[in-house]
């Protein structure tokens, strides 16, 4: 389910135009297979750079403009990246649902990520919160809370040079070290690879107000089913039948 956004769009780079078909789904599934297609039609490249793009957070932006919404994120992303790479003859790749191999030929090309990261930077302010109904002994009450933060487009981009002799091993060290890093700048490999991960970056910047139940307050609930945007159960207080569903 789509989220509800409020008017004010506070955006860089922004594009309501999406000139391909939404066909990108995220549930891509992330393959070994991916990577090693890309990593083959580089096989015949001495030197240069590899990078790797990830979409941070983008689990909870999916949550919150839904399938739909989302994938118009990965479609701006991969357009913007494929451009990039297109004249300096560079590779990029989409290899999981919200990743992506970029291959540049020099040095010189670093900029390019800086640039990628800029263009895709966007931030936006949301209405995040839930409604619920609560019934017992037949008499229902309702409660809302909301909340407005702001949601931001982070990207986790990490890159190392490589040769012939070491790309694989630097590829993979870059994708299984990429949560590391931290968002919208382009990070050489071994100043993040040992990082260690004190908070985890949101791309929202307030939390989700707790559910509480509309009769007794209570915060406490036995869950009995529920998704994404949406939970069912019991109030462990007053025991009312609970429906939550969340914008």
């Amino acid at each position: 389910m789509a989220r509800k956004l409020t008017s004010q769009i506070l955006c860089k780079n922004w594009s309501t135009k999406l000139e391909k078909v939404c066909s990108y789904r995220y549930d891509f599934l992330v393959a070994a297979n991916h990577v090693d297609k890309f990593l083959e039609e580089i096989s015949d490249v001495s030197e240069g750079i590899i990078a790797f793009a990830n979409l941070a957070d983008f689990k909870r932006r999916n949550q919150h403009l839904g399938y739909e919404g989302g994938n118009k994120e990965i479609v701006e992303f991969d357009s913007i990246a494929q451009t990039l790479v297109r004249d300096v003859e560079g590779k990029v790749k989409r290899v999981s649902g919200d990743g992506w191999l970029i291959f540049l030929p020099h040095i010189q090309n670093l900029s390019l990520l800086q640039e990628l990261i800029d263009r895709f930077y966007c931030k936006r302010e949301i209405e995040i919160g839930w409604r619920c109904e609560a019934t017992i002994s037949g008499l229902s009450k309702r409660a809302e809370e909301k909340r407005i933060g702001t949601m931001i487009r982070g990207v986790r981009l990490g890159f190392s040079q490589f040769h012939s002799s070491n790309l694989q091993t630097r590829t993979h060290l870059l994708i299984d070290n990429i949560y590391r890093a931290e968002i919208n700048q382009p990070l050489e490999l071994d100043s993040f690879l040992t990082r260690e991960i004190i908070t985890r970056w949101k791309c929202i910047d307030c939390d989700f107000p707790e559910y509480f139940c509309p009769h007794c307050n209570l915060k406490k609930f036995e869950w009995t089913g529920g998704a994404d945007d949406a939970s069912e159960g019991n109030c462990n207080g007053c025991g009312a039948e609970v429906n939550f569903s969340n914008f």
